[in-house]
């Protein structure tokens, strides 16, 4: 059990150094900020 959450924090370390990395690039930026409105306007949608 331990052992699991230590490798579910190491993903999301990896994740999150992975995002950090593709952050540089504006298109990655851009992307994701398209995905995070969308997100937000489904919820909004339904709420």
């Amino acid at each position: 059990m331990e052992m699991g959450q230590s490798g579910q924090y190491s993903d999301v370390m990896a994740f999150g150094l992975w995002i950090s990395l593709r952050w540089r690039h504006a298109s990655v930026r851009e992307e994701f900020t398209t995905v995070l409105a969308s997100c937000i306007n489904a919820v909004v949608r339904l709420g």
